[in-house]
């Protein structure tokens, strides 16, 4: 078993990032009717499918159907609002907790994207028990790169032993105008504001060394000034402030405090904003929302994003 779980992790970097294109004739390959200066997008941290209850533990929320239950309602979601692109956060791809099922394989299929990426945070297995999980791009125009994004960490024996906890992928996305777009699935460090900061600093680097316009949006675990979940190093930084701060990328609200509206956890009584949606200055972000939903402890963001014309 030793052995298995070491082979196991020697292999894990060339399996951390998956893309995956559906050969499913049912799976639609192009992506709305609307013109591509237009983009729908949205994010969601699904938490395996156990559910809405804060503190659940991922072996919990009820049995195998009963999360697969969940993530068929996820699907429905999504399709039902018409997302082109979206970033899912703690998705399983094979964890004995769920049932082994490949929940991103199953959303995409049921919500009609005939597009993904799958990146690894978690790559542990032994024979007949496996804990696979991480993130995931759904997207209906076609992926061609991906670039995987190594976030520190505080524990590199957990690196080592687990794959990592908390990693990124940035996806180039064509658009149906044979544009490009670049798509940084993020999920941030829950140890401390130092480490999502260097996290921030190197998704800021990505977009200053490319000329693609950039969508980063996925779970951050911390928000800016005004909000209960702030926090700061111990130079008194905070991720999201310099995000704001940067020119880089842009984001709403984008002053706190906000409208009960636009709190993302947790689901069952929303406090804080913790799951962002930023872009380069190339997209207006319009149409915001936050969508109430049980099936997650976290809830469902969406925006429309539209092209800004150069001057």
């Amino acid at each position: 078993m030793l052995g298995w779980f070491i082979v196991v992790r020697l292999i894990s970097p060339l399996t951390v990032v998956r893309t995956i294109t559906l050969q499913d004739e049912s799976v639609p390959a192009s992506a709305n009717s609307e013109p591509f200066s237009v983009l729908r997008v949205g994010c969601y941290n699904i938490a395996h499918g156990r559910g809405g209850r804060l503190g659940t533990a991922s072996w919990n929320g009820g049995g195998n159907d009963k999360k697969k239950d969940r993530i068929k309602q996820i699907a429905d979601l999504l399709r039902d609002e018409q997302l082109d692109i979206v970033v899912l956060n703690e998705v399983d791809f094979s964890s004995y907790w769920s049932g082994h099922i490949n929940q991103a394989e199953l959303i995409a299929k049921e919500a009609g994207y005939p597009y993904r990426v799958e990146q690894r945070n978690v790559d542990i297995a032994l024979p007949f028990i496996s804990l696979r999980f991480g993130n995931v791009i759904l997207s209906k125009f076609p992926i061609t790169n991906t670039v995987f994004l190594d976030f520190p960490h505080p524990s590199l024996l957990e690196e080592i032993l687990y794959g990592g906890l908390k990693e990124g992928v940035a996806a180039t996305i064509k658009l149906s105008d044979n544009s490009q777009v670049q798509v940084v699935a993020v999920h941030l460090s829950l140890e401390g504001e130092s480490f999502r900061l260097a996290s921030v600093q190197q998704i800021l680097d990505l977009q200053r060394q490319s000329s693609l316009p950039m969508i980063a949006m996925g779970d951050f675990n911390t928000s800016a000034s005004g909000d209960s979940r702030y926090r700061t190093d111990s130079k008194g930084q905070n991720s999201i402030d310099t995000l704001m701060a940067s020119g880089q990328l842009t984001t709403i609200p984008r002053s706190l405090p906000v409208h009960q509206k636009d709190l993302t956890f947790p689901s069952e009584k929303p406090e804080s904003i913790i799951d962002w949606i930023f872009v380069s200055p190339h997209w207006d972000i319009n149409n915001k929302t936050v969508i109430l939903t049980d099936l997650s402890d976290h809830l469902t963001v969406t925006a429309v994003l539209t092209k800004v014309s150069p001057e």
